[in-house]
């Protein structure tokens, strides 16, 4: 697939997250005229709308670097998905500082950051749009939504039905985002009509229950992983993501899922692949590394620094956007951000 059946029409998240806005002067001409209700005319706008899905982790907007932001609030540059969330995880750390100066940033590094932060506020947007867009695509390829739109035959049929299980997965994946920042925060599907009532604040265990069936589900549905397939969510990615969730658990719902965690993760790495990793005696050996003559002469990291480096890591200023002071939280507490 080429990088141009990747690219979306721009306009399209606002158009059908919106709906079709009428011009103010009826003496100005349509600048387009492509609408809500023809959009989908074309075969080929099923994967165009799932690219924007796939682009929101990337991208700031829909023309870059400024002008037309999925979200506003914040500087364009600063409000892209995995820039934020970046952001948020390693500077109230001690793993990383942004020096500038710029708004939002000496928050997060001395951790003085509040509800109303700029980079928190664009942090909880972009995880809801990205939702959100999952969510109108859900709506828009419903078997009674295909019912009678031109081009649908069998094959792009069965598409969309992959197409669906890569919207859930995205969904599934900025939903964990949410509630390991957030906790309780809105759980809102493609059931949910679009500006109908304000969305009630769900739990952060409901929300973990619900990732975790929608990864279940769609793991057999997700496309194989391959060349032709690289850098969309395959069925191991399914896994990981799903390994991930079980890891933090006891922290979600109080319960510890570690056998789940552990099932999911083998599923997501077959041995071949992990065999890849392995290093070899014969080259410098990172620090942390020994070697192990009991396996047969690959490298295995030496258990004690891992350790310990680990739990450093864990009492790292690891406070979290909820809860407690980082005083009050046990090593056990935190240990779910590895």
């Amino acid at each position: 697939m080429n990088i141009s059946q990747w690219k979306v029409l721009g306009g399209v998240a606002a158009l059908l997250l919106l709906g079709t806005v009428g011009c103010t002067d009826p003496t100005v001409a349509p600048k387009s005229t492509v609408t809500g209700a023809n959009y989908f005319n074309d075969p080929n706008s099923y994967v165009q709308f799932l690219a924007k899905v796939y682009g929101g982790l990337a991208l700031s907007g829909q023309a870059g670097p400024t002008g037309q932001p999925d979200i506003a609030g914040i500087d364009e540059g600063f409000s892209q998905y995995l820039r934020l969330y970046w952001e948020h995880q390693e500077l109230p750390s001690d793993e990383a500082v942004i020096g500038w100066n710029d708004i939002g940033l000496p928050e997060m590094n001395l951790q003085t950051w509040t509800s109303s932060s700029t980079m928190v506020v664009a942090m909880y947007y972009r995880i809801f749009f990205q939702v959100g867009m999952a969510n109108e695509f859900l709506r828009q390829t419903t078997d009674a939504a295909l019912a009678g739109r031109p081009g649908i035959t069998p094959a792009l049929k069965t598409q969309i039905q992959q197409y669906r299980a890569e919207a859930r997965f995205l969904r599934a994946f900025s939903y964990w985002h949410g509630i390991d920042l957030f906790g309780n925060i809105p759980l809102v599907t493609e059931a949910d009509p679009l500006g109908a009532t304000a969305p009630k604040q769900s739990t952060r265990a409901a929300i973990y229950s619900f990732i975790v069936s929608e990864l279940t589900a769609i793991s057999s549905q997700l496309p194989a992983p391959g060349a032709a397939t690289y850098g969309r969510a395959t069925g191991p990615a399914a896994q990981m993501l799903l390994a991930e969730v079980y890891l933090n658990a006891g922290v979600y719902t109080g319960t510890p899922h570690w056998a789940e965690a552990l099932a999911a993760a083998q599923l997501s790495a077959p041995v071949p692949r992990r065999q890849q990793h392995l290093a070899r005696n014969d080259l410098p050996h990172p620090p942390g590394w020994a070697q192990n003559a009991d396996v047969g002469r690959r490298d295995v990291p030496d258990p004690r620094r891992v350790r310990r480096q680990h739990e450093q890591h864990h009492l790292r200023h690891r406070r979290l956007l909820v809860g407690a002071a980082p005083e009050a939280r046990s090593l056990q507490q935190l240990r779910h951000r590895r």
